[in-house]
């Protein structure tokens, strides 16, 4: 993730394409509007008010907030579903599992909101194919987990 980079206030209100841009590719990896804000150098109140504005912008938006949401869905879960290593003590093994069953949850609490949202108008393909995506992690997991199973044999 990019390091937000120090604007002025003035500066902070305003949003040029570049900081649009950069605003939109950090949601798009994270989910996360404050953090997309600051590494766009610009308040979370002006992206805010640029997506109740500006209805290329809010499209792009919700876009990039269903990959960031779709990124951080498939990572939790692949981390959720990695088999614990060596002699892990059985409070960590649970501690990990609240950990992961937490965040879950929380994310299916947001999923609603995030693809309810359908863009008013039809978007350009990304690069980004959430469904690619999860189905590649998918085969990762699975091949891991077969190869752990057969050394286990």
């Amino acid at each position: 993730m990019r390091k937000p980079k120090p604007a002025t206030p003035a500066a902070r209100k305003r949003a040029s394409k570049k900081a649009r841009r950069l605003f939109l590719e950090h949601l798009a990896e994270s989910a996360n509007v404050t953090a997309s804000a600051n590494v766009g150098g610009i308040d979370a109140s002006t992206a805010y008010r640029l997506r109740n504005t500006d209805p290329e912008f809010a499209d792009a938006w919700q876009v990039a907030l269903t990959q960031g949401y779709v990124r951080l869905e498939t990572t939790l879960l692949e981390e959720a579903l990695q088999r614990a290593s060596g002699a892990t003590k059985d409070r960590t093994l649970r501690s990990r599992d609240q950990k992961y069953g937490l965040g879950l949850k929380l994310l299916a609490a947001h999923r609603a909101s995030v693809l309810r949202e359908a863009p008013s108008r039809p978007i350009a393909k990304s690069s980004f194919c959430p469904r690619a995506a999860m189905e590649a992690r998918l085969m990762q997991m699975h091949a891991r987990l077969t190869a752990s199973t057969a050394n286990d044999q």
